[in-house]
């Protein structure tokens, strides 16, 4: 699982002083396979290349 720091105005503006949140990298599918889609989203987000990908929910 990979997650990643992000600032989030929403959050910061309801008290978060920093304004951050963790959460998994994300994103719309595009028309590709899910796989596929999450492997160009791990790179966009973070620069990691992500191994075996599994359903962990």
């Amino acid at each position: 699982m990979v997650l990643i720091r992000q600032f989030r105005v929403a959050t910061w503006v309801n008290g978060n002083e920093s304004g951050q949140l963790i959460e998994t990298c994300a994103g719309l599918l595009d028309n590709d396979e899910p796989e596929v889609c999450i492997r160009k989203e791990a790179i966009e987000e973070t620069g990691y290349e992500v191994g075996e990908v599994r359903k962990i929910i």
